[in-house]
């Protein structure tokens, strides 16, 4: 994707959902207080103008969580005790592109070739709700928002991620943290077999039973490159780690792949579930989780709120306000109209 072009001159090639880059690589370096330097700048190399010029060799375990195995390296020094055996609740989130792709000139941006994550048999993209979703407790103007209903008796809850698409995502939740039980290990993709991005749904290894398409209504063309590997609960089960499981609040997904997270619901509001990617969050990759909406506190009244829906009872007032400013707009509106009818005469 770089931005001098492909082989032999031709574009470079830019899959649906991507965007070209500038660079692939990126470098960072720590400025200490009380360094002696004349003169301090951005950085001119990848050496720096300290220890990084003669760096001392490196000691310790490789660590590395792009690797699928170096989530076993390590543990928590305080492991959650309310992982149980088998979740309350198990969900299946698939991540991926919604078809049809862009065609025409004329095809509205944000309008087609969408990515989404949201729970597999629904897959629609994030659109946002026409009036906070704490106001109206998701019960109205979130018809086309992917919300994902927690029950309030769960106390364990397991969300199996399934990437069906060639990227892999920067996965964040917000609100609360969550296990990582179970991630898989393809030696067919994998960070340092990055080949599988152009491999076609009909050529990959993956078997044929766990095999998904982001869209089962448009697969060919480029759509064909949009398939993962899913997981399996028969064969995958066995080498999940409940015992002494990493926790995070973001994770790397890898492409073509899953990874199995255990979450304590615990913490009541609606919580941005999403792709950390900047090019992935306005194209829809973001769900909400719904966690125990009975004890969400009632909305002050002076907090601003937008759209057409009703609050609860608790924010009456509110809407009263609302109202009233609604009207005062349009009288202001009508008499701006009635000035600039009279100036033209």
């Amino acid at each position: 994707m770089s931005p001098h072009g492909g082989p032999g001159g031709l574009p470079p090639f830019i899959p649906p959902g991507f965007h070209e880059v500038s660079s692939c690589r990126f470098y960072a370096f720590l400025h200490y207080t009380g360094q002696r330097e004349w003169t301090y700048g951005p950085p001119t190399s990848r050496e720096g103008t300290g220890g990084g010029k003669n760096p001392k060799p490196a000691t310790g375990v490789p660590f590395d969580l792009t690797r699928p195995g170096d989530w076993k390296k390590t543990k928590m020094l305080n492991q959650p005790k309310w992982l149980k055996d088998k979740p309350d609740y198990s969900f299946t989130v698939t991540l991926g592109l919604n078809g049809p792709l862009y065609k025409n000139p004329t095809d509205l941006p944000l309008t087609k070739g969408r990515w989404y994550m949201d729970i597999d048999g629904r897959r629609e993209s994030w659109n946002r709700p026409t009036s906070p979703l704490l106001h109206t407790k998701g019960k109205c103007g979130a018809e086309t928002t992917p919300v994902l209903n927690i029950p309030e008796d769960a106390e364990d809850v397991e969300i199996i991620l399934n990437n069906l698409s060639p990227t892999a995502h920067n996965i964040h939740l917000h609100g609360m943290k969550f296990a990582v039980t179970n991630i898989a290990d393809f030696e067919w993709c994998n960070v340092n077999r990055t080949s599988c991005f152009l491999m076609p749904h009909s050529l990959n290894p993956c078997p044929k039973e766990d095999r998904g398409f982001s869209d089962n209504n448009h697969t060919s063309g480029l759509n064909n490159l949009y398939w993962g590997c899913k997981y399996n609960e028969a064969k995958d089960r066995k080498t999940e780690n409940i015992l002494t499981p990493l926790i995070k609040d973001s994770l790397q997904l890898w492409q073509r792949s899953w990874a199995v997270l255990r979450i304590k619901p615990d913490h009541p509001g609606f919580w941005p579930f999403h792709c950390h990617m900047e090019q992935h969050i306005p194209l829809g990759m973001m769900f909400a989780l719904n966690v125990l909406p009975s004890k969400v506190p009632a909305i002050p009244s002076d907090v601003p709120t937008e759209g057409p829906c009703m609050m609860d009872s608790s924010s009456s007032s509110l809407i009263e306000e609302n109202t009233k400013l609604s009207e005062r707009v349009k009288e202001l509106e009508r008499e701006l109209a009635s000035k600039c009818a009279s100036t033209k005469i």
